[in-house]
């Protein structure tokens, strides 16, 4: 049976260590560390090029953390007061040009 929940999706860069502009990207090799058990991932910067191994992980990852119902509830009444601000803007604004019609 297929069961659907409510996710919030993040991105999680690693921000080089040397120039701390560039975020590290997975290059696509791997080794094993010196414990012969560890994965080190071979990881590029992008801004400064340099090359890092990275225990264990990959970057840019993909993360996604369950939203409960109450968190939903809240961003809908915050998308529904952002919407009405923006409809008593709109609205204004259509009366201010109208009034400068006249």
């Amino acid at each position: 049976m297929e069961l659907k929940t409510k996710v919030q999706t993040y991105i999680i860069n690693y921000q080089c260590d040397k120039c701390k502009q560039g975020n590290m990207v997975f290059q696509g090799k791997a080794k094993k560390g010196i414990d012969n058990k560890t994965m080190m991932f071979q990881h590029r910067c992008n801004k400064c090029s340099v090359i890092q191994d990275i225990k264990g992980k990959q970057y840019p990852q993909m993360r996604y953390e369950k939203v409960e119902i109450k968190d939903v509830d809240k961003l809908l009444d915050n998308l529904h007061s952002e919407s009405k601000n923006l409809f008593f803007y709109s609205l204004t604004e259509d009366c201010r040009k109208s009034m400068e019609e006249e």
